[in-house]
């Protein structure tokens, strides 16, 4: 039986991961938005899809609605980057990133958000 205190800091954990990982994909997303996706490598409808992803599903992960299907797209997006285009130069501290927002997303998407979320499972 969980402790008051270890369920609280259980459900804090989950939203401060949910709020850090949300936001690298909003701060990632918008250049695909607002920019030349050419520019980072990709076609434009494609970048632009991605960035719609990145920021959309970002905002509902740290806003903590969606559980677990908002992580789906977001996981896929982590597996094209990371086997897709990470490892091919190797491991760098890119790739070693990308597969810790993996591990995170595979995590929440297991766990659920917590009770500080939009959804309130935890």
């Amino acid at each position: 039986m969980k402790s008051k205190k270890s369920e609280k800091s259980m459900n804090l954990a989950l939203l401060l991961l949910r709020i850090l990982i949300g936001l690298i994909f909003v701060y990632h997303g918008f250049p695909k938005l607002f920019s030349m996706p050419s520019l980072l490598g990709l076609p434009s409808f494609i970048g632009l899809i991605i960035g719609i992803l990145e920021v959309g599903c970002g905002l509902l992960l740290v806003l903590g609605y969606g559980s677990p299907y908002v992580n789906y797209p977001l996981i896929a997006i982590m597996i094209v980057a990371l086997f897709g285009v990470q490892l091919k130069r190797g491991i760098t501290s890119s790739s070693e990133r990308d597969l810790l927002i993996l591990i995170v997303l595979i995590f929440l998407t297991t766990i659920g958000f917590g009770k500080y979320s939009l959804d309130k499972k935890g």
